[in-house]
């Protein structure tokens, strides 16, 4: 069996979403003549598994961790220390993407708090928070001329993963594949500052200069990366796994409210459910639904953003229930079980192209998806290739399909889900699996040289 050499510092047991592609690819390549060789980091803390745990699900290969030197776990440890206590847990729970509150915050240590968040994120955390991982080198360089790999996978973010793979492929001339799950220099969440986004630009071309090709998500990306490297770039979006999901019939209790769900992060302004807010109080002031005709879960991080959003709409406050995060499986179930699920994307227009992880676990949900957000990105188009759901901008919008729910609700038990079970299953964590391996197959019939 042909071997791949996986960097990835994203992997179970961590708990993040970008988790779960690697280890997912790294399950399924062994059906397709590929065997797994991971590089990874061990968990230094409980920073990304105080709410449960990913299962490393490898059925052939071998998984080599190293220390785990993230800055974040750096700061994660400061925060039980005094006298720095105080600066570092203002430092750790400034929320990301949130100019309104930086500027609105009279809190001076909340203030003082997102300054330094600013600071760490712009010049300490440059090109990214795993940058020491650089020092583990040595390590993974005698890892990887003991497994002689055929061809070397890097995942991003962080970034620092292809950096590690660039110095690996020029030294040992193995030909290099670097996946972008998110952009680097052109990443619309952390948008650098003049002088060091001209340096970031120099940093990613040098580092990718050996690639043999590139992956990514989406076509919208695939071009950006293109324009930048002038590389080939192959498509491969991120999906859902079959085996990861409850066998339960859907939810059917006519007499019970319309049960909405949301899992994952909620950020203000750019990814938060006022829409759906908006709309739900309309119908309650016009008498048309009554406060416990819908609820809805929100299960994640940043629903303090949620708590603070319904003051703007207090009708719709008895409707809401606060679920907190919860262990991935749980989570799972919890889509299972929905009536609807509520996807927000980013409102940003230069995440048009980005496909948030949530989309795909919620086409193996097979339930109702109502999605927010811009109506020219990729989600969109998924949804309407699928037919799981519906996208929508406006809050007007959003009243014609409660109604429907509502209606199918008390008929039916449960709103109907219509999706294509054939167009869906392209979006398989296997059938992913198995495109990969034939990209990682081509690039190791061609020609390399670093």
């Amino acid at each position: 069996m042909r071997k791949v050499l996986i960097v990835t510092y994203w992997y179970p047991p961590k708990r993040t979403i970008g988790a779960l592609r690697p280890a997912k690819w790294a399950k399924y390549l062994p059906e397709f003549g590929w065997e797994p060789i991971v590089v990874t980091v061990e968990p230094h803390s409980d920073l990304y598994m105080r709410h449960g745990t990913l299962a490393d699900e490898l059925r052939q290969g071998r998984v080599y961790r190293t220390r785990d030197l993230s800055l974040n776990e750096l700061l994660y440890a400061t925060r039980a220390l005094s006298p720095v206590r105080g600066f570092a847990r203002a430092l750790s729970s400034a929320p990301e993407n949130n100019p309104e509150g930086r500027l609105k915050s009279r809190n001076p240590l909340r203030r003082l708090g997102y300054l330094a968040y600013w600071v760490y994120k712009q010049f300490i955390c440059f090109p990214d928070e795993a940058v020491p991982w650089l020092l583990e080198y040595p390590k993974i360089e005698r890892i990887a001329r003991e497994e002689r790999p055929e061809v070397i996978l890097s995942s991003s973010l962080p970034n620092t993963s292809h950096l590690i793979a660039s110095l690996l492929s020029r030294r040992l001339a193995i030909p290099w594949m670097a996946d972008f799950r998110d952009l680097w220099s052109q990443n619309h969440v952390l948008p650098r500052n003049v002088l060091l986004r001209w340096i970031e630009v120099l940093l990613e071309k040098k580092t990718i200069e050996p690639a043999a090709g590139l992956i990514t998500v989406s076509e919208p990306l695939k071009r950006q990366l293109e324009q930048l490297h002038g590389k080939p770039t192959y498509v491969i979006p991120n999906g859902f796994d079959p085996e990861d999901f409850p066998n339960e019939p859907p939810p059917s209790d006519p007499s019970g409210p319309l049960r909405i769900v949301y899992t994952g992060s909620v950020y203000p302004v750019h990814r938060d459910p006022r829409t759906l807010f908006a709309a739900l109080q309309m119908m309650l002031k016009e008498g048309k639904i009554r406060s416990r005709d819908v609820q809805i879960d929100f299960y994640g991080r940043r629903l303090n953003v949620v708590w603070s959003l319904l003051e703007s709409y207090p009708d719709v406050r008895p409707m809401v229930r606060f679920m907190g995060e919860v262990p991935y499986e749980e989570a799972l179930k919890a889509q299972v079980s929905a009536d609807v699920l509520l996807l927000l994307e980013w409102t940003d227009p230069k995440a048009k192209g980005v496909y948030t992880g949530k989309v795909f676990e919620y086409l193996g949900a097979k339930r109702p998806i109502l999605s927010v957000g811009p109506t020219d990105g990729v989600i969109a188009e998924l949804l309407q290739e699928t037919n799981a759901g519906v996208h929508v901008q406006h809050a007007e919008e959003i009243l014609p399909w409660l109604h429907r729910w509502l209606d199918e609700k008390r008929a039916f038990g449960c709103p109907r889900w219509l999706g294509d079970p054939q167009a869906i299953g392209r979006y398989s964590r296997r059938e992913q699996a198995r495109y990969l391996a034939e990209v990682l197959s081509s690039v190791a019939k061609g020609a390399f040289s670093a």
